[in-house]
């Protein structure tokens, strides 16, 4: 039987050993170690940015030695000058630091003496208990990032953090509206996992679904939409330099909730390039319980329920009943009306006419014109159906073509023919004045004598301004009523100009009517 091999010490001897020092080792092996295994090293490069320090206590004196290398089992060190250590010595106090934090406190015994660069290296294995190396690498691991910007938090260089009291209303306001989603977000997760999943996410609008719904509008809903009210209060009239400081802040308590909310999420990314598309529209007039959850649909619902979104139902209904109204005064004189509708989108107002009131249908010719292709082809499609199911043919065409064709081109409708009714929601909230000037006076061109012209504009009291701009990177050219009324005087002198309220009165029309 051989007898087994003595273990390697714990230092590697230097290729530079100093001459007058010859390298001793003790031939015990530490307890820390087993034979024919070597504990890994580290030396102060492979630690990176890490402070270390080695210190000793001998005879009531602390004692700061620079760290050579260190393992589990032991380390190798430099005594300053006046530290005196033999070889075997035990030492009953030797700690090793790592940037102040305290990885190994106890006793050590001196198991190795030699000259290294001069120097004389003393190497010394832990007595009471193994080094935690995997510390040591977490440490070195979160210090190697300390310039990370992941780490750097300090909220006076955030954002959203201003400090002043001018913003503190809306910072209130919104962390009240953060508080109750997030209790709502509870609720409606523990009532989701008692509900039958049809009942939440099945295509019928079942009796439970309706009583769900009906429950949301008398209790979430205008809790919900007053919470925007007061934000977006808060916000107004705030100083043009916190502006970016509030929005930040917004985001960061708010954004990740809201955009679940399918209305929020469409408007936000603008999948066809513009935040109103036919389909944000059609969640306006149709589409109303929306969302992979409970909360994510009540958060579209009331969405869909706030003022401002209210009054596009409201301007489409007006201008449904004016459709009407003026056909029916023209059919009972024997005359057909024809209608011109610019930016029509989901044509929803014609949709609804037609269906309610059919026995018009012989007496109107309608032009829907849009520059988006896919609002066509749903437009097209629901009139194929429409034709189907009332088994009568349906004048309407649709027009595809550029607005900047209709700003280059007054006579863009001469094929049609001049127009009895001519109107435009919601293009106009994206014209500057002296575009929205061009553009009238374009339009009118195209009047029948005594014809209107009904031009629709968001005021700058519309109270959904908040979530629009800060969440929806949805931004609109509000006007005031005299400014509405000014940019239709200014387009044409000879016509008669009116302002004709919806029932929210947050987006007015300008009428203009051709003697």
């Amino acid at each position: 039987m051989t007898k087994p091999k003595t273990a390697e010490p714990l230092e590697l001897v230097a290729d530079n050993e100093a001459p007058s020092i010859s390298p001793v080792y003790l031939d015990d092996l530490p307890p820390t170690e087993f034979p024919n295994f070597r504990a890994r090293r580290l030396t102060p490069d492979e630690l990176g940015e890490l402070e270390v320090e080695v210190l000793v206590r001998k005879d009531g004196e602390v004692w700061s030695c620079a760290m050579h290398d260190v393992s589990t089992s032991g380390v190798a060190f430099i005594p300053p000058e006046g530290l005196q250590l033999g070889l075997g010595e035990r030492l009953n106090d030797l700690a090793v630091l790592f940037e102040s934090h305290e990885v190994y406190r106890g006793a050590a015994k001196v198991r190795s003496i030699r000259g290294v660069d001069g120097s004389i290296l003393v190497g010394a294995f832990f007595l009471d208990s193994p080094m935690n190396m995997e510390d040591v690498q977490q440490l070195r691991h979160v210090r190697e990032r300390r310039k990370d910007p992941r780490l750097l938090f300090d909220a006076s260089e955030l954002a959203w953090h201003s400090g002043e009291t001018t913003t503190h209303a809306f910072e209130a306001e919104v962390a009240r509206l953060h508080l109750f989603l997030r209790e709502a977000g509870r609720h409606f997760e523990s009532l989701e996992r008692d509900l039958p999943w049809h009942v939440l996410h099945g295509e019928k609008f079942t009796p439970a679904r309706r009583a769900l719904v009906q429950q949301l509008e008398q209790g979430f809903v205008p809790a919900y939409i007053a919470h925007t009210e007061r934000i977006d209060k808060a916000l107004r009239g705030a100083p043009a330099d916190k502006q970016a400081a509030m929005k930040a802040f917004s985001r960061a308590l708010l954004h990740d909730t809201l955009i679940q909310a399918p209305f929020m999420n469409r408007c936000l990314t603008k999948p066809l390039g513009y935040p109103g598309d036919y389909v944000v529209m059609q969640y306006l007039y149709q589409r109303h319980f929306e969302g992979q959850t409970l909360l994510a649909k009540a958060i579209h619902l009331s969405t869909v329920f706030t003022r401002g979104a209210c009054a596009v139902r409201a301007r489409k209904d007006m201008l449904r009943d004016e459709i009407e109204r003026v056909t029916r005064a023209r059919a009972a004189e024997g005359l057909d009306t024809r209608i011109i509708s610019i930016a029509a989108g989901p044509a929803q107002e014609t949709f609804e006419l037609i269906e309610r009131s059919p026995e018009l249908i012989p007496h109107l010719d309608i032009l829907l014109f849009d520059q988006d292709e896919d609002a066509l082809e749903h437009v097209n499609n629901r009139l194929s159906m429409l034709r189907t199911k009332l088994g009568q043919p349906i004048r309407v065409q649709l027009r595809h073509d550029t607005i900047r064709r209709l700003l280059d081109d007054r006579t863009i409708f001469a094929a049609f023919g001049e127009a009895d009714l001519i109107f435009s929601s919601g293009l106009f909230d994206y014209l500057r004045f002296h575009t929205g000037v061009r553009l009238i006076r374009n339009l009118f061109h195209n009047l029948a004598p005594g014809g209107h012209l009904f031009v629709g504009n968001m005021v700058p009291e519309n109270p959904c301004r908040w979530f629009l701009e800060h969440h929806l990177e949805w931004f609109l050219e509000y006007r005031s009523r005299e400014e509405l009324r000014a940019m239709g005087e200014a387009a044409v002198i000879e016509a008669t100009v009116e302002i004709i309220e919806e029932s929210t009165e947050i987006n007015p029309f300008l009428r203009l009517t051709k003697e």
